[in-house]
């Protein structure tokens, strides 16, 4: 978790220095974007460095009902929007200082994490709109230690990645950022697990250029940078 607060701290640092101190960065070309973050047990005690985070977006990017909207989702047993799509700055500092992690949840419900995004964009965005759902988690390793209970992950990701012409829906981009263990475990089967988690981040990003490691941070900030500036 440690290693997933300081990927956003520095994430939102590059993007910050792109204007001076005391201006707000709107970019060029419009984007919706939905942080779907991983809640379960392993945050808890976390939640106010995140906080801190996310503080960050509103005292340094600018809010627009059509060119920025941000959406935060939390997930463990089952998924909450905490704030839908929205292009008001008041609304996101409140979502943000009234995060928390109350309870001990064994959980990781990505699948469900991508229901309430999809409903999110469907309610919140409009069409013609770029959008991208950044999915924070360690893959759900407890999930490939049971065998089960993470092929329904598969399905809802490649439905948002498709779109639905008949829900009017456009495709949505999934970027996988992997918040678990990078180095190898001497353990061969905790080793195991772990490649299998970072394995099932892999298949849910859009495509092999929209998955990152910790170390390929500057990597995902140069993404952004050129997708915020019509690059």
């Amino acid at each position: 978790m440690g290693r997933l607060i300081t990927t956003f701290c520095l994430l939102l640092m590059c993007f910050t220095t792109m204007k001076a101190q005391d201006e707000k960065y709107t970019p060029n070309c419009p984007i919706h974007i939905i942080i779907a973050l991983d809640f379960s047990a392993s945050e808890l005690g976390f939640v106010h460095k995140l906080q801190q985070a996310l503080t960050g977006i509103s005292k340094k990017f600018e809010l627009h009902p059509t060119i920025l909207k941000i959406g935060i989702i939390t997930f463990n047993r089952g998924a909450d929007i905490v704030l839908p799509l929205t292009g008001e700055s008041d609304k996101l500092d409140e979502a943000i200082n009234a995060l928390s992690n109350p309870y001990m949840v064994f959980a990781t419900d990505i699948h469900a994490a991508f229901e309430s995004a999809y409903f999110d964009f469907k309610n919140n965005s409009v069409p013609g709109i770029p959008k991208y759902l950044v999915l924070v988690s360690d893959g759900d390793p407890h999930a490939h230690l049971r065998g089960r209970g993470f092929q329904q992950d598969l399905i809802n990701a490649d439905f948002l990645k498709k779109g639905n012409l008949e829900d009017r829906m456009e495709p949505i981009h999934i970027i996988s950022l992997y918040s678990g263990q990078e180095t190898e475990d001497e353990n061969d089967f905790d080793e195991h697990i772990r490649m299998e988690s970072m394995n099932h981040m892999r298949r849910l990003a859009s495509d092999a250029s929209s998955y990152y490691n910790f170390n390929e941070l500057p990597s995902l900030v140069n993404f952004f940078v050129k997708i915020s500036s019509c690059m």
